[in-house]
């Protein structure tokens, strides 16, 4: 599937930063989480797909974004408070989870260190671990 930015703008709401670990892009170290290593706290931006079955974050800036589907992207690990937080906020800009939409975002967190195994058939072989979610606006959902 193949979506393009430039398309209809839903809606644009800027949502409150919500932090629920004390981490920030100064914290240097490296974390185990679900058995993988995770390297230290970085900011990215990008481009977060979610759909009811799938999801992925794809770091990009810009015009890059606007073939999202084509880079490399990352599934995304959370803890339960965390993910719980990143799921109101999806619910909240497009009415479910049942509907496939498409966000830019700011996430602060860690990508794993190295690929694994594939675990299913969309998993992307990395992650990342979200420990700060920043700006999240919808861009697109289905209609």
């Amino acid at each position: 599937m193949r979506t393009h930015l430039a398309g209809l703008l839903v809606a644009l709401v800027l949502l409150p930063d919500v932090s629920l670990a004390q981490t920030g892009p100064g914290n240097a170290s490296s974390v185990n989480h679900g058995g993988r290593a995770f390297g230290r706290v970085e900011k990215l931006e990008g481009v977060y797909f979610t759909n009811f079955e799938n999801s992925v974050f794809t770091p990009c800036a810009g015009p890059a974004c606007e073939a999202w589907a084509d880079k490399i992207g990352y599934n995304v690990d959370c803890r339960p408070e965390l993910c719980a937080e990143l799921e109101r906020r999806i619910v909240a800009l497009n009415g479910s989870h049942d509907t496939w939409a498409l966000f830019a975002v700011t996430f602060y967190g860690r990508r794993t260190t190295r690929t694994y195994p594939k675990t299913s058939l969309h998993d992307r072989g990395q992650s990342f671990l979200l420990e700060h979610v920043g700006d999240f606006r919808l861009l697109e959902m289905q209609n």
